[in-house]
Formats: C-alpha cells, structure tokens, sequence
C-alpha cells in the first residue's frame, strides 16, 4: 500500500507541472480544460506562474522521472508471462523512456530528445528499483484488483501526457 501512496503523490506532482507548467495541446490538459473551463485553467496557471518560478529542468525533465519512479513501485516483483517468457514490470518504465527519447531523437514523437530526461529518469528508476522490497514474485494477473488498475491508470496518465492534439 505505501508504494500505492507513494506513486499517488509522484503522480499528483508530475501532473501538477504539466497542466500547470508545460502545452496546453496535451491530452491530459485538454482534459483538464474540458473539466475546469480553458479559462479557469489559463487563470489558475497564471496565477501561480506570477509566484512559482521553476527551472527547465524541473518542468522538462523532473514529471517523466516522476512517473518513471511511479510505475517502477506499482510494478514491484510482477510479470507478465508472455509466451513463456516473463517479461518483469518493473524493467518496463526503464524502456519506456527510452523509447520515448528515441522516438523524439529521430522527431517520431513530438518533444525534444533531452539527455536530463534519461539522466533523471534513470536515476528515479534506479531509487525505485532499490526500494522496492524483494518479496515474492506475481503473475500480474494474479494481482488484487486495485493494484491491477493503479498501474493501468498511471501507464494511461503517461499516454495522455504525451499526446498532443495539434502542433
């Protein structure tokens, strides 16, 4: 459970920058805009962008890191088996920002490739690998049902983060 709370709050965080701080063509913020009102929101971030000042690197590079720590904790000592080969989910964030860099690398995806990106994020994988108590490995499908669908949601939070409607 705490991993559950922990992932929460990094995920509250890492949302909080990028409806606040980062486009407003996202998914995720066009949700928001649907929900709240566009106008709400425009007023809401500059309001605490007047007070707020953060550095690129916390708005560019800190939420992926976040999420990354996030889905290694809810991946803990689970796996899917695929084919008879058990594919560990905690090693799927790791590879994920990796694709993502690369898809940006080559301008398959919007964004821009940043090194701080994979830096970060590998450092937050790393510290949430380590924390991660060795306890006895699961079947993902084995799972209880709320640890099952906490991880769908944030892998769906990160989708809908780096979606963007138009350019």
């Amino acid at each position: 459970m705490k991993y559950k709370i922990i992932s929460l709050i990094l995920l509250g965080f890492s949302a909080c920058i990028y409806i606040i701080f980062r486009t407003e063509q996202t998914l995720i913020n066009q949700i928001f805009q649907y929900i709240f009102s566009k106008e709400a929101l425009d007023n809401l971030r500059q309001s605490i962008q007047n007070y707020i000042y953060l550095p690129a690197i916390v708005i560019y590079s800190v939420p992926e890191a976040c999420w990354i720590a996030s889905l290694t904790l809810l991946g803990e000592n689970r796996y899917i088996k695929v084919c008879k080969i058990k594919v560990y989910v905690k090693y799927v964030p790791l590879l994920l920002i990796l694709w993502f860099e690369a898809m940006q690398f080559f301008h398959l995806l919007h964004g821009t490739f940043d090194w701080y990106d994979i830096l970060l994020s590998a450092v937050a994988w790393a510290m949430s690998y380590l924390s991660i108590s060795r306890s006895e490995k699961q079947n993902i499908f084995t799972w209880d049902r709320l640890s099952f669908w906490s991880l769908i949601f944030v892998y769906s939070v990160v989708i809908l983060a780096h979606v963007r409607l138009s350019n």
